[in-house]
């Protein structure tokens, strides 16, 4: 068993104290291609020549779903002393999942078009997260349990998880491709929702509901700038119905980290909610999972992932 000694916090996080790791030799890389539009042979090269003085590394660049659920098996990864992912938010999940409650380290470097989780660990390019690989600091945080999927970073229903669907069959990726979808798609779409948490009550048509593990969907959109990852608890972020003329305020305020500031959003925190929304489109950290039956429910998983920062 590793041994790990507490060390400094970081100011700039919101997180508990870091556990740094000792002797980490053996490593894998889970190389997602078809995850964002960064060139794969660069980022294996830079990947490699970072890391391989530290760890004894298996680079694997996945050729299908099917091969991807290979190397996430529990009996594999459990092989490794850290696993390391190239790709967005959906290839972190599903590494991820099956890395909670071993202690088993994951770095995320960051190839997605979002790269949300990333971004709230501040993690924002590649080089940056290879830094913090090199450094071996590590620290554990939340996850979330949505209808029995695991989400680590932010899920939700409504008109994000349509567009989730959507940018799902395009075979060109990226962030203007994904604004494209938002602009073409957008017809005053609304979804009748019951919101309950032990606080709280909401009965109202929105355009969207966020759960909320970390602060944003991505690309520092931030639907939640009062998150933390590591407090036991989850935001619930619901945006009313809105028309064209709402619009460049609530741009403005994602993209400064103030949209709770916006008359038309309500933030819930909690450690349990039930959402009642019939038929609406659901999605689980950026990747469509389907329509919602009755509801959706979501419970805090607290401090079971150990992270690279």
């Amino acid at each position: 068993m590793r041994k790990y000694n507490l060390c400094l916090n970081i100011s700039s996080f919101n997180f508990k104290p870091l556990l740094p790791l000792h002797e980490l030799k053996k490593a894998i890389v889970i190389h997602n291609p078809g995850s964002g539009v960064k060139p794969v042979d660069q980022i294996k090269q830079k990947v490699e020549n970072a890391l391989k003085d530290h760890f004894d590394l298996q680079y694997e660049i996945t050729s299908s779903f099917n091969h991807l659920q290979e190397l996430v098996s529990p009996t594999h990864l459990k092989e490794f002393d850290a696993v390391f992912v190239c790709g967005g938010d959906g290839t972190v999940n599903v590494v991820a999942k099956n890395l909670c409650d071993t202690g088993i380290p994951v770095g995320i470097i960051p190839t997605g078009s979002g790269n949300g989780l990333a971004n709230s660990l501040q993690l924002a390019s590649v080089d940056i997260a290879l830094q913090r690989i090199v450094q071996q600091e590590t620290t554990v945080i939340d996850t979330l349990n949505i209808n029995g999927h695991f989400s680590v970073n932010v899920s939700g229903l409504g008109f994000d998880a349509h567009i989730a669907d959507l940018f799902s069959r395009e075979k060109k990726r990226g962030f203007l491709k994904y604004l494209k979808l938002v602009i073409q798609e957008f017809k005053n779409k609304s979804y009748w929702v019951v919101i309950d948490t032990d606080e709280h009550h909401l009965n109202t048509d929105c355009l969207l509901v966020s759960i909320a593990n970390s602060n944003q969907w991505g690309n520092n959109i931030k639907i939640n700038p009062n998150s933390s990852l590591t407090d036991g608890t989850f935001e619930i972020i619901c945006l009313e119905k809105i028309y064209y003329w709402h619009i460049p305020k609530l741009i403005y305020l994602l993209m400064n980290g103030r949209v709770n500031q916006h008359s038309k959003v309500h933030i819930f925190t909690c450690n349990k909610a039930q959402i009642k929304a019939r038929n609406a489109p659901l999605h689980i950290d950026g990747d469509y999972a389907g329509n919602v039956k009755e509801s959706v429910y979501a419970a805090i998983v607290p401090q079971n992932l150990t992270v690279f920062i």
